[in-house]
């Protein structure tokens, strides 16, 4: 089997329909994981499964399993992920893990969940063995059945999955809320609270169980896992983020230091390779002495392990707690003062609600000064950075844009260079642009309610526009039901009446505010019934194509080549004829536009684009108008940067030097950008007639030399002005 780019190094397991395997990539150390999904034969069933996967590949976030690639081979489908080498959260259990790591554990769930959960997805599946780790410790989350086709039955483990998902309901996000309370109860007190009466499995609660008394060292967490894992989902912690605020609150209130958490106790023959040899083991024992040696042996080991667990524990959370940190730093017995100092500031600053980011940040970094590959510093800048992107995407969502502005300030001031900044910059404006286009139209309906016509196809562009912009706005998508709605009943108005053509133009606009509309079947048919309906569409199509030819494509308004082939197109959505033509005009409006951007006619360009958008012509289409007509602005724009510096330099003399910046350099380089710029060739000859000038002097008091370097200099930005 061949995974393009990837080379397939060892296959780790094999299931019904599925396989899967350790790769690596062409010229890169870093290993993955492929999953190979068999479908059979089934050509739908591995559609649905591909385009599921590309849909999932969009969601990325540092603790949420990344979907590096995807991609068919014949009858299957291939999914790649990376190869987490950091062990799972049983690993670290069984090798012990300190309170403040494991809040930070589940904060980093609790951020992959709420991209998932933003995103309409549900995880379904959390446990410990469901959380991995990186080379830098971070958490990842994630699940074989994540990457199984959606027709499949949804797995869950029994003692992690809500009580409803057992009785058969679809899983909800308030399920992966009580599944990670489950999973922080099992950290916490080392196993499953239910478990089946006939057998020591795991069993999911019922609505007469009640949890387990939380020790005094795992206070701070009763109320929050009391609430996560609550039997009704009705009074249950209702989302991630209270979840995460709730463990911050943990953070700051209890003295988590002290306390640490370990699954596996030392194993007997750790211990039993540092016992002395039994007095009793150089000769040859009787079966009742060894009997009675290895029931002693045993005690021993039990007690001992007991101790060594219990001062072990006791002296990770006596490390954690700042004070001793502090001491031991003064003492040199551990790291230096200045390092533990500057650590214990960086979290103090971190779990404080009111510090900004740019602090937040400076302080992990000051720790990165004293020491560079401070892992724990690094993973907090990730997460404070992940922090601060989630609330900017949570309050782009709720449109609480000044929240959102807050964050991204924040972030552009720590990290200016970041490109993935700059998108979210854009997403930020766009989304300003489309609810006020949003807020100034509703405004406008209301003015011009006594001109429902005029101000329905005002609004019907208007909100389309939106929809482009922010196709999630519900109030836009009603707006747009409400005209689909009038539209419909003025095309049946019109069949009532007799006028096809006024009937099929209602339609059309129907159909462009909402082509799913339930009414536009009963419209369509009554059109079609009409007995003057193929003389009309035959008519609208004949129009088309003159007005095609004489050129009236977009325009004018009331009549021109698109809006016929699309009114055909609303009543016989197959019609070749039409999507012929339309396609043609398209080309056509697109060639014009090209020809105006030569010409520089901006005015003309800004026209068809609006005008395009008004008819429908293709999407692809009007984004390469839109997209060609930016990109030939910011030439403009940067030429008359260039322009403005070779001003500049000529002024202070620097015409040919320093070889790499000087006016020369400048103004060829803004020639590149807009060679319609004619202020660029008076800067030319401006420069010939300076050196020409110098060329004079220098002759005439003798310096034939530096004479002739000038005249030839002279010469040479003549040629590159005359190119």
């Amino acid at each position: 089997m061949e995974i393009p780019g990837y080379e397939l190094s060892e296959r780790k397991s094999v299931g019904p329909n599925r396989e899967l395997y350790l790769a690596t990539k062409a010229g890169r150390r870093q290993k993955f994981v492929v999953r190979v999904q068999h479908f059979a034969g089934s050509v739908e069933a591995q559609r649905q499964y591909l385009e599921a996967l590309e849909s999932r590949q969009q969601l990325r976030h540092r603790n949420l399993c990344e979907i590096v690639s995807a991609g068919e081979l014949d009858s299957s489908v291939y999914v790649v992920t990376p190869f987490y080498s950091g062990g799972s959260l049983s690993d670290a259990l069984a090798s012990g893990l300190s309170m403040p790591r494991l809040v930070r554990i589940a904060t980093g769930i609790c951020d992959a969940l709420a991209v998932l959960h933003a995103h309409d997805h549900v995880h379904g599946d959390i446990k410990p063995s469901n959380v991995l780790f990186d080379e830098l410790g971070s958490p990842v989350l994630i699940d074989d059945s994540y990457f199984e086709p959606q027709h499949s039955a949804r797995r869950f483990t029994l003692g992690y999955g809500a009580p409803e998902v057992a009785q058969g309901e679809v899983p909800t996000a308030v399920c992966d809320v009580y599944s990670l309370g489950m999973l922080l109860l099992r950290v916490l007190n080392g196993d499953l609270p239910w478990h089946a009466t006939d057998s020591d499995e795991p069993r999911t609660q019922s609505a007469t169980d009640t949890l387990p008394p939380f020790g005094p060292e795992h206070a701070e967490f009763e109320d929050l896992i009391k609430g996560m894992v609550a039997f009704d989902p009705e009074s249950r912690t209702a989302n991630v983020a209270q979840v995460k605020t709730a463990l911050a609150a943990v953070t700051a209130t209890g003295d988590l230091n002290s306390v640490a958490v370990k699954s596996d106790l030392i194993s007997t023959a750790e211990i039993a390779e540092v016992l002395p040899p039994s007095p009793d083991d150089r000769g040859l024992p009787s079966d009742r002495a060894r009997a009675q040696r290895r029931a002693s042996t045993i005690h021993w080991i039990m007690v001992n392990s007991v101790w060594l667990v219990g001062l072990w524990s006791f002296l990770v959370g006596l490390y954690e707690i700042p004070a001793t940190k502090r001491m031991l730093a003064d003492f040199g017995i551990l790291e230096n003062a200045a390092l533990v100092e500057a650590r214990l500031n960086a979290e103090a600053l971190s779990a404080d609600p009111n510090q900004n980011l740019q602090s937040i940040i400076a302080a992990y970094e000051a720790v990165l000064v004293i020491e560079p590959e401070d892992v724990d510093a690094i993973d907090a800048i990730s997460s404070v950075r992940s922090r601060w992107e989630n609330d900017f995407a949570a309050a782009l969502t709720q449109n609480d844009l000044n929240v959102a502005q807050n964050r991204l300030d924040d972030l552009l001031a720590v990290f200016p260079d970041d490109s993935q900044l700059q998108s979210m910059f854009d997403e930020l404006q766009t989304r300003r642009h489309a609810l006020r286009i949003q807020s100034d139209t509703l405004a406008l309906i209301r003015v011009t309610a006594q001109e429902p016509e005029a101000s329905a196809d005002m609004a019907l562009r208007a909100f389309r526009e939106v929809i482009r912009l922010y196709p999630a706005s519900v109030e836009a998508a009603r707006e747009l039901d409400k005209l689909a709605e009038h539209f419909s009943e003025d095309a049946l108005h019109e069949i009532e009446l007799g006028n096809i053509q006024a009937a099929m133009d209602s339609l059309s606009k129907a159909s462009l505010a909402n082509e799913n509309y339930g009414e536009l079947a009963t419209v369509r048919e009554r059109i079609q019934r009409a007995t003057t309906l193929r003389a009309e569409i035959e008519a609208r199509l004949a129009e088309a194509s003159d007005l095609r030819g004489d050129g009236q494509l977009i325009d004018p308004p009331a009549r021109n080549a698109a809006m016929l082939f699309h009114s055909v197109l609303t009543t016989d959505p197959d019609n070749e004829v039409a999507l012929r033509g339309l396609r043609d005009v398209s080309n056509l409006v697109v060639a014009q536009f090209d020809e105006h951007l030569r010409s520089r006619n901006f005015g003309e360009n800004r026209h068809i684009i609006e005008r395009a958008k008004s008819v429908g012509l293709y999407p692809a289409s009007i984004m390469h108008m839109e997209s060609s007509m930016a990109d030939e602005l910011n030439n403009i724009s940067q030429a008359a940067d260039f322009v403005v510096a070779a001003e500049r330099f000529i002024a202070d003399g620097y015409i040919t030097e320093p070889s790499d910046d000087n006016a020369l350099i400048a103004l060829r380089e803004a020639r590149r950008l807009d060679a319609t710029n004619g202020r660029i060739d008076e800067l030319f000859a401006l420069c010939v007639t300076r050196l020409t000038a110098v060329a004079s002097d220098a002759r005439a008091f003798g310096l034939e030399a530096v004479a002739t370097t000038y005249s030839t200099l002279a010469s040479q930005v003549a040629l590159d002005a005359s190119r």
